[in-house]
């Protein structure tokens, strides 16, 4: 496994925003992809916790400010209209890189 990232990053913290879920049901039968939680939020710069849940598949909307990813060692930069999409199979990490960013 590889780390691009330093013990001494930040870790972003929310500055304001809203969350909408719906129950950690399973999703009903027959549906093969369900919308667990949708969040939109302003963030401080530094580094997103891992997900440590169950597997999922994450999408990441930059609105305002610049993010970045790393997948499998290479760290790629995302902005304004830009969507970084993770996949469970495969590791990754993400930062907010400008001092703030608005994000869903």
């Amino acid at each position: 496994m590889y780390i691009c990232h330093t013990l001494a990053e930040a870790q972003v913290q929310p500055i304001d925003g809203f969350t909408v879920g719906r129950t950690r049901a399973a999703a009903p039968p027959g549906v093969p992809v369900a919308l667990r939680s949708a969040t939109r939020q302003r963030v401080t710069s530094g580094r997103f916790a891992p997900v440590m849940h169950h597997p999922i598949t994450m999408v990441k909307w930059v609105i305002e400010g610049e993010a970045a990813i790393a997948v499998e060692g290479r760290r790629l930069k995302f902005g304004p209209g830009d969507v970084a999409v993770y996949v469970p199979s495969i590791p990754h990490q993400f930062w907010v890189v400008s001092d703030t960013a608005d994000m869903c």
